[in-house]
């Protein structure tokens, strides 16, 4: 056999011009599996019934809220602040939360807004805004109203 006549035989890496490349275009794409592509639909459907079931409705909206008023409350440090009007109010906060988280929910304007999946909830009060989302039994807010 004469060189010219015999295939190409060294690796692809070695291949001048880019020519691996060229080999990879020519696989058959890879396909997912039909049982696998059921499952996976099948999972995301299982998961969005979930996400239904377990939205939080109104009345749960006001006890995470109340749960994370509180646990805020809870986390403060009358260190934090200079001013002795503000620590006296974290101080009587601290002895009766219920009480304190009342008084603040008066200030607080909530807007629920039900979606499919999930709920929209709007906070705002105090000068400020901020939107949570209940989901899965949980609110999760992207800012914080209680902030200074």
């Amino acid at each position: 056999m004469i060189a010219a006549e015999r295939p190409n035989t060294r690796p692809a890496a070695l291949l001048p011009g880019g020519a691996f490349f060229l080999l990879l275009a020519h696989r058959p794409p890879r396909r997912l599996d039909p049982p696998m592509f059921r499952i996976l639909i099948a999972l995301t459907f299982i998961a969005a019934m979930a996400a239904v079931v377990t939205k939080p409705r109104p009345d749960r909206v006001e006890l995470l809220l109340r749960d994370k008023v509180q646990s805020a409350i809870a986390a403060q440090s009358s260190a934090s602040t200079t001013n002795p009007a503000a620590k006296t109010a974290l101080a009587l906060c601290k002895l009766d939360a219920n009480a304190c988280f009342r008084l603040i929910r008066a200030g607080i304007d909530l807007t629920y807004t039900d979606r499919w999946l999930f709920a929209r909830v709007d906070l705002a009060g105090f000068g400020k805004t901020t939107t949570c989302y209940a989901l899965f039994t949980r609110l999760i807010c992207t800012g914080d109203i209680l902030s200074g």
